[in-house]
């Protein structure tokens, strides 16, 4: 392939480019994060492999793949473009103003329940940032997805993240009051095998609950416990909806349900039972140097979730998962 430059084209946005294919491993799909037409996308990518003389990517009508060319280039630039982004954060700080794009990945409830009703206020107060938020159940790479930080349930396993602790999460198992008239009210952990239940469906065990009494001889021991799911879902609001219409007993996150517990619309049974209990983390990428638009979004958040730094009354710090 004969070496050519195009003298109006920006190299850092061709790299950027060039990058959101290979994560996306679609034209089509790339052209829709960059805000530009498929076909536009392709001609900045073919300029690319034009001045460096070599192809980046195999296409067809279906599929596009990284050539080894490409997969070396890749490790390079996106190297490249992660100590870029820090000099860009840090000339940006040099105002001591938190300004510029925040890609935040949140989980779907916590971030509908909990984060989009303070985004007005956090706005007023830092009005240069402009925020960008990914709400989903599935496992998100931060690093790997380029997100500013994260809000993520339950332990941290990655070491290229730093967690910081925004609030403590318990698990309890609740229904409707229209479900224990029919039914009754478990006395025990025998007995609620023979009621219905609602899992979530990325539980790693069907048809069984990981849970711990916080009374009798061995208190907080986790016990897994068969149970007999009517319903399974990987959405938390589905199973909500589920068990404030009577269908069943659920085992849901403080912080989801705690609303529905206070107004009566929900019930919790077996109060000394509760799931495996974690912290609510904001995780960021393990960098040098932390863009201060990612540390106001983090302060901000612990100071707003200050008051539910254990969602449920019946939290004991001295319990609390480390």
């Amino acid at each position: 392939m004969t070496k050519t430059n195009h003298p109006n084209e920006d190299r850092l946005t061709a790299l950027e480019s060039f990058v959101a294919v290979a994560q996306k491993r679609s034209f089509a799909a790339a052209s829709l994060d960059l805000d530009i037409s498929a076909s536009a996308l392709s001609r900045r990518i073919s300029r690319l492999e034009a001045s460096l003389g070599t192809r980046l990517f195999q296409r067809s009508t279906r599929h596009v793949s990284l050539t080894e060319a490409g997969t070396l280039y890749l490790s390079h630039v996106t190297e490249a473009l992660t100590h870029m982004g820090r000099a860009q954060a840090a000339i940006s700080d040099y105002g001591h103003e938190a300004n510029g794009r925040l890609r935040v990945a949140l989980p779907t409830m916590f971030g509908q329940l909990h984060v989009a009703p303070l985004l007005p206020t956090f706005m007023r107060r830092y009005p240069k940032v402009m925020l960008e938020l990914s709400l989903s159940d599935w496992y998100t790479d931060i690093v790997g997805e380029g997100y500013d930080l994260g809000v993520r349930v339950g332990a941290l396993e990655s070491s290229d993240l730093i967690g910081r602790k925004l609030a403590y999460n318990q698990r309890i198992l609740c229904c409707s009051p229209d479900y224990l008239q029919q039914h009754g009210a478990p006395a025990s952990l025998t007995e609620l095998r023979q009621h219905a239940s609602l899992q979530f469906s990325t539980f790693k065990a069907p048809n069984y609950w990981r849970l711990k009494s916080e009374s009798g001889s061995n208190p907080f021991k986790v016990t897994q416990v068969a149970i007999t799911p009517v319903l399974r879902s990987d959405n938390a609001e589905t199973l909500r909806q589920a068990a404030l219409g009577g269908m069943g007993i659920s085992l849901m996150a403080r912080f989801i349900v705690d609303d529905d517990l206070k107004a009566g619309r929900l019930v919790r049974i077996l109060p000394d039972i509760s799931g495996e209990d974690s912290w609510i983390w904001a995780i960021y990428p393990n960098t040098p140097y932390v863009p201060l638009k990612v540390r106001v979004f983090i302060d901000f958040m612990l100071e707003q979730f200050a008051q539910h730094k254990a969602w449920g009354s019946e939290w004991s710090a001295d319990h609390a998962p480390v």
